[in-house]
């Protein structure tokens, strides 16, 4: 009887995310923005919001986080995309507004998206402005 033994090599990865730079386990999130200027904003009052989307392109589940850093009390970011599970081909998303209080000036926030030991940054920003400015 003969023996045969078989060696299968794989460069697996997900087209959607340019091949082997996306495994399964959510390196291949994708984000709707990754950056975004507020503007001027009046001191208290709202400066708009925005629509953040996170996609799991992969064909496994992607466990999301989310970590603030920054001026996290001038803008309000929604919790409905942290501590969350995404399935192959799902999105959640989230909003951020800035509200600017205190002193003229720039703001800024680093929202950091982190699935399977990957993370993805979020850069906003916005210049609270005196009324009448």
């Amino acid at each position: 009887m003969r023996s045969m033994a078989f060696i299968l090599i794989c460069a697996c990865g997900s087209a959607t995310n340019g091949g082997l730079d996306a495994t399964p386990g959510g390196e291949g999130l994708q984000l709707s923005t990754t950056s975004h200027d507020f503007g001027d904003t009046t001191i208290d009052t709202e400066g708009g919001q925005l629509l953040v989307i996170i996609t799991n392109p992969d064909t496994e589940q992607a466990a999301v986080s989310l970590t603030i850093a920054g001026d996290s009390d001038q803008f309000s970011v929604g919790p409905e995309c942290n501590a969350v599970t995404l399935a192959s081909q799902e999105s959640c998303s989230f909003s951020v507004s800035f509200s600017p209080t205190g002193d003229l000036g720039i703001r800024t926030l680093l929202i950091e998206v982190q699935s399977g030991g990957i993370s993805k940054n979020i850069s906003l920003n916005g210049t609270a402005v005196a009324a009448g400015a």
